[in-house]
């Protein structure tokens, strides 16, 4: 599903455009490989058919089925999350059906941080935290590809704001 542009005004530009980091796909693709890996080893433990090793072999393929369910649901909670920087406010939109859309506009936005554990510095991921003066709680945008660049692209945003 595309990001609509229909409620900007004719000056309004998209600056950055994203969805969330690979990394959301991390998990259900490491439990597709484990059951499958499991149902291959339940295969080769011994010659004969026991019956714990039909048991692993289904249970393994059930969890690779369900790692399959959760990796389509992603993929679908992926496409439909839209991460978006305009010259005059920073979007966040999710949802297929049902729909959600946050908008803080730049001259609200009073800091921006970014926050990463080791393995998202390593995979070059993070969250965007965006404090606004709209009120007491600040925005956390998860699982941002590349946290220091959007960072910077919304810090240049708030101060191309100002300039104009």
């Amino acid at each position: 599903m595309g990001f609509s542009t229909r409620g900007f005004s004719d000056d309004e530009d998209i600056e950055l455009h994203l969805h969330p980091h690979w990394l959301v796909f991390a998990k259900p693709a490491l439990t597709i490989v484990l059951g499958l890996i499991l149902a291959s080893a339940s295969t080769q433990i011994a010659d004969t058919a026991e019956w714990y090793e039909t048991v692993l072999m289904y249970a393994s393929l059930v969890l690779s089925g369900l790692g399959l369910l959760r990796l389509i649901g992603r993929l679908f909670t992926w496409s439909t999350t839209h991460f978006v920087v305009t010259t005059d406010r920073v979007i966040y939109q999710r949802g297929l059906f049902g729909r959600q859309r946050l908008e803080i506009p730049l001259q609200r936005v009073n800091n921006v941080l970014f926050e990463q554990s080791f393995l998202e510095r390593l995979v070059n991921a993070g969250d965007v935290i965006v404090e606004s003066g709209a009120d007491d709680r600040d925005v956390v945008f998860d699982n941002t590809p590349d946290p220091e660049f959007v960072q910077a692209k919304i810090q240049r945003a708030v101060r191309a704001l100002d300039r104009r």
